[in-house]
Formats: C-alpha cells, structure tokens, sequence
C-alpha cells in the first residue's frame, strides 16, 4: 500500500488548538504530550471505545495554503470523511478537471461533519464548533487503511 487522495474537513490551527484545549478528554492528553496536538487527538481517538472511534475522523497536517512552502506558517488539519488509492499525477490531474467528481463536497461529507461536531460537544462535553470553521478539502498522503481507518 502506498498514498491516497484524502477527502475532509479542514480545520485552522487556532481552531485545532480550541478543539484539544476546549473537550475535556483531550486537555490531559494534550499537555501530557508536550502539546504535540496531532499525537493528542491520535491517542484521545485511539482512548476511544471501538464503536464511537468511528465518529472520531482521523487527522493529518497540511500545508496552509496561502504559502505552502513556508514552515513558520502553522498548518492546517484535515479530518478526513474518505480516500481512495492515489496511482499517479494523471489521476490526480483527471480528478481536479472533473467538476463533479470525487474531490468536490458530496452530501455524506456533510453529514459526518455535522455527526462529528454533535459528537465532540455532546457526547464529549467538548468545545462547540460551527460547520462554517471548517472548510472542504483534500490532500495526498499515506493511504489510511494501512492502519484500518
């Protein structure tokens, strides 16, 4: 298995910060891990019973993308909804020119996005977010059934 196209959500790093620092769950977590935020949310989502992880989407860092070439720029994180198998840029190229294709924001991404915002403020007492914070989005990382997500 190699990379895949990633499908999700979008969420800046101030708002990432809000998330860890505003669910109770995850505050321990987070300064326990030296505020590493992506190994925080990795390991509350793993704490997680089997049967609620899959309200938990995983994350992934990406490039803020008003200068993905700067490293001083904190990133953004991505919450994945889906992904399929990345085989070449031809692929890629296809997908981007295909207005309704597989990169564009369907219906079900909208409803796990609002299932996962009902998730962190009910059921984990966590911060209250809007589904406008969050902006659809994709990236080319490695594929996530490689851990069974």
């Amino acid at each position: 298995m190699g990379d895949a196209i990633i499908c999700g959500y979008s969420l800046s790093d101030a708002n990432f910060r809000r998330l860890l620092e505003g669910t109770p769950a995850m505050q321990a977590i987070f300064a326990h891990c030296g505020n590493a935020s992506v190994i925080a949310y990795d390991r509350w989502r793993d704490s997680l019973p089997r049967s609620k992880r899959k309200n938990a989407p995983e994350v992934r860092c990406k490039d803020d993308p008003s200068d993905p070439d700067n490293d001083d720029i904190p990133p953004y994180y991505l919450f994945a909804t889906r992904h399929t198998p990345y085989k070449n840029k031809r692929q890629l190229e296809s997908l981007r020119a295909n207005p309704s294709g597989f990169l564009k924001e369907t219906e079900r991404d909208k409803a796990k996005l609002r299932l996962w915002i009902k998730f962190i403020k009910e059921e984990c007492e966590g911060a209250a977010f809007e589904e406008a914070e969050f902006q659809f989005d994709w990236t080319v990382d490695e594929d996530p059934s490689i851990y069974g997500y």
